[in-house]
């Protein structure tokens, strides 16, 4: 993805048009039941939605070591420790510990040093330790790795979307935006005055981080674009789900991931059309903790 540099404007209707939208998502996952987070003391290394070349991650991984705690009561679903390993496939979770929290809902607890269950417990309450943070499996340092599951609509979920803010005060970032019309001819805003009318697919090369982090990798997790005023594209990593063996991601519509992670200069919000006069491209990008950083463009349409 490339880096580009430009000035950032916020503008109070934007605001509260992401708020809005905010406010619709959580609606849409009511239904599970609020968890924890496994650790307080970890940061973030990946996250839900993140690009992993051209598809996106599913879990989230923490760095660090710590305690790793259930995130809500659960029957104890599977537990593969390290010393108990008996077969010569490779192991890419390493020691784990799966449980079931009822309603469909499953979360998994993966890279563990342990994954202890000596009194052989059949349920665990909220905030029991279930081992702590190792470097078994394929994970690149010290931590673990967390995935929520929720088999009644066969979808990945984003604990973010049900778990406490984490504690954040760092807006995202948008390094970029292009537009790339039917010839695949990209455009990119900051030095783009004028444009033919037409559709064209709108790609964003945004990150976001946490408090305490080096670097910014992570994904965002709302994404909009106005075209003067009125909502053309979003994209929302609140769940991925899979349908014949594609990933999907909710964009207006339920689309193909590959669609949405296939393009190296960043995630692709899907179509606008500009027609002639001028034009005001708006692009608001908004974390979980409600951080919110947005750009404007004004082009003229010939």
């Amino acid at each position: 993805m490339r880096n580009t540099g430009y000035g950032i404007s916020t503008e109070p209707n934007l605001h509260s048009r992401v708020l809005v939208l905010g406010l619709l998502l959580a609606v849409a996952v009511l239904p599970l039941s609020a968890v924890d987070w496994p650790s307080e003391d970890t940061l973030l290394s990946t996250n839900f939605g993140q690009p992993d070349n051209d598809r996106p991650l599913v879990g989230t991984e923490f760095s660090g070591e710590s305690s790793v705690r259930a995130v809500d009561a659960g029957e104890v679903l599977f537990v593969q420790s390290g010393e108990a390993f008996s077969w010569d496939l490779p192991q890419p979770l390493g020691s784990w510990v799966a449980l079931d929290h009822g309603k469909g809902i499953i979360s998994v607890y993966s890279h563990l040093k342990s994954a202890g269950n000596d009194e052989g417990r059949s349920l665990v309450e909220k905030a029991s330790i279930l081992g702590s943070a190792g470097e078994s499996g394929w994970i690149r340092n010290t931590g673990f790795g967390f995935v929520l599951v929720d088999r009644t609509e066969k979808r990945w979920v984003n604990p973010a979307m049900i778990a406490p803010p984490r504690k954040d005060t760092r807006a995202p970032s948008i390094r970029s935006v292009i537009l790339i019309n039917k010839d695949t001819n990209p455009f990119l805003l900051s030095s783009t005055k004028s444009l033919r009318q037409g559709l064209y697919n709108v790609l964003i090369d945004a990150t976001d981080s946490e408090d305490g982090m080096q670097t910014s990798t992570l994904a965002p997790l709302h994404f909009i674009c106005l075209v003067n005023g009125t909502e053309s594209c979003t994209l929302n990593l609140e769940t991925i789900s899979a349908l014949n063996g594609k990933l999907i991601v909710s964009r207006k519509n339920p689309t193909p991931a590959s669609e949405v992670y296939g393009n190296p200069d960043g995630f692709n919000l899907g179509e606008i059309r500009l027609n002639r006069g001028k034009a005001t491209i708006d692009l608001i990008v908004r974390d979980a903790s409600g951080n919110e950083r947005s750009v404007s463009y004004t082009i003229n349409v010939e």
